[in-house]
């Protein structure tokens, strides 16, 4: 599968790919819902918006689209239900739900799912438009100048760096000082599972991973890990911590 300036040498290929410490500001995640609705949250804490994205499904022979941007903000609420995908959450905010939709099917997991008490602020949500149709699904969204060849779904543990490793083991014999204190078994780096790659300009691969964190006290978030690599060396991480309330 390729994504972005189809058919451009690579020559403007290379003049096109953004630079690696702006790639961060290009790259977001999110849920497409039947109703055309895209909300998607950026890697970046600049939350620079584009005036359109590429969409890359992450699901088993989903089409790559465009979105346009519909805005930069969004209100309170818990986005499934009132994209009539959930009728058990309690009410969130000021945007009412929808009745479920019994015809709406959900080709992935929900990227926005969240405990049933659980409100998001939205804050760092943006909203985009794409095709409706019947199906849910989780995007990657990348700015249109990205170019993106060999799109793959993956499966498999992501490999940690050595300073991830002491990072996790760090963190484990801090967790075990007050294990006894704990209602939940934290998570690590190391149970990471990649699920996306693809191949970038100058010759560095993009790689999609994820793991669920309960924490010690059942916070639990789900982390998003973009490494880009050159062969098997990473160069850089973006992180992004998505919050599903309290177990």
């Amino acid at each position: 599968m390729k994504i972005g300036c189809a058919g451009l040498s690579l020559a403007f290929l290379l003049l096109q790919q953004p630079a690696l410490d702006t790639l961060r500001d290009q790259v977001f995640i999110g849920q497409v819902y039947p109703s055309g609705n895209v909300y998607v949250k950026s890697f970046s804490p600049n939350r620079t918006w584009p005036k359109e994205l590429s969409l890359v499904p992450l699901v088993n022979d989903g089409p790559p689209s465009r979105a346009s941007l519909v805005s930069e903000t969004m209100q309170p609420a818990y986005i499934p239900a009132i994209e009539g995908m959930d009728d058990q959450h309690d009410p969130c905010g000021p945007l009412p739900a929808k009745s479920l939709d019994l015809s709406f099917e959900y080709l992935s997991d929900e990227f926005f799912d969240g405990m049933i008490d659980h409100c998001e602020t939205n804050e760092d949500v943006a909203v985009y438009h794409t095709s409706p149709s019947q199906f849910s699904y989780t995007v990657l969204g990348f700015n249109p100048d990205v170019a993106l060849d060999n799109v793959r779904l993956v499966e498999g543990l992501r490999p940690t760096t050595p300073a991830e490793e002491q990072q996790a083991a760090e963190e484990k014999r801090q967790n075990e000082k007050i294990a006894k204190d704990c209602t939940t078994v934290p998570a690590y780096i190391d149970s990471a599972a990649r699920f996306l790659e693809a191949e970038l300009a100058n010759g560095l691969t993009l790689r999609l991973s994820s793991y669920k964190n309960p924490g010690c006290a059942g916070h639990l978030s789900t982390i998003y890990l973009i490494d880009i690599l050159r062969g098997n060396a990473v160069l850089t991480t973006f992180q992004l911590v998505q919050s599903q309330g309290v177990l």
